[in-house]
C-alpha cells in the first residue's frame, strides 16, 4: 500500500487517464491517491508516502526525483484557436489565470515576445483545473504545461493556438522522506518516468 499525493490538476488530467496502465504494470500495488497542491513538500504534517511537488526542486532534507520540466503554452477551445491567427490577437481574448500572481502569462508573453498584450487582464481562478475548464467552454485562453495536458490536446478537447512553449524554470518532482521511503517507491518512480518519457 502506497499513498501518493499530487496536485489536483496533475492527478485528474495526467494520472487519471493512465491509471489502467499503472494497474496493468504493477498489479500488486495498492495505490491510494490524495490531492493537494504544494510547492514545499512537508512530510512532518502528512502521512503520505510520496508527494509530487511543483517548483524549483530546492527542498533540503528530502529525496527528490525530477519528473517533468514545465513548458507553458496557451490553450483554448479548438473554435477559439482558429480565431487566434497572430500573437497580438490575444489582446482581444480573455486570458485565464491559474492564480492571482498571473506569473504564467507574464512569463509566456515575455518568452514568446508578444507585443501589445497585457498579462494583467483576464479572469483569475484559484486552480488551474478551473481555468482549463473555462477554456474548454470557450471562455478564454488558459496557460498550462504541454506535457501535463498531452491527452487533452491529442483528443481535441483543448488546442494550442500557437506552437510556442516557454520553459518556466519550474517542474514536478517526486519527493519522499528518505532513502528507505525511496526504495519502497522505486517501481512507481520507474513507471512514472517511463510514462513521462513515452
Amino acid at each position: 500500500v502506497l499513498t501518493l499525493q499530487l496536485p489536483p490538476t496533475l492527478a485528474s488530467r495526467w494520472l487519471l487517464p493512465r491509471l489502467p496502465r499503472l494497474r496493468a504494470a504493477l498489479p500488486d500495488l495498492d495505490l491510494r491517491i490524495a490531492t493537494n497542491w504544494t510547492d514545499a513538500p512537508d512530510f512532518s504534517r502528512s502521512d503520505v508516502d510520496a508527494i509530487v511537488a511543483y517548483g524549483s526542486g530546492r527542498w533540503p532534507g528530502i529525496v527528490k526525483v525530477p519528473l517533468m520540466r514545465e513548458r507553458l503554452a496557451p490553450m483554448c477551445s479548438p473554435a477559439m484557436a482558429r480565431r487566434l491567427k497572430k500573437l497580438c490577437d490575444l489582446a482581444q481574448a480573455a486570458l485565464l489565470h491559474p492564480g492571482p500572481e498571473r506569473r504564467e502569462w507574464k512569463q509566456w508573453l515575455a518568452g514568446a515576445r508578444a507585443r501589445g498584450v497585457s498579462h494583467a487582464s483576464g479572469q483569475v481562478f484559484d486552480t488551474l483545473d478551473l481555468a482549463l475548464s473555462a477554456a474548454t467552454r470557450g471562455q478564454g485562453v488558459a496557460i498550462a504545461d504541454t506535457a501535463m495536458l498531452a491527452e487533452s490536446l491529442a483528443d481535441g478537447v483543448l488546442a494550442m493556438p500557437f506552437a510556442r512553449a516557454v520553459p518556466s524554470g519550474r517542474g514536478y518532482y517526486l519527493t519522499c522522506r528518505d532513502a528507505r521511503a525511496a526504495d519502497r517507491l522505486k517501481d512507481v518512480q520507474a513507471w512514472l518516468l517511463r510514462e513521462i518519457g513515452a
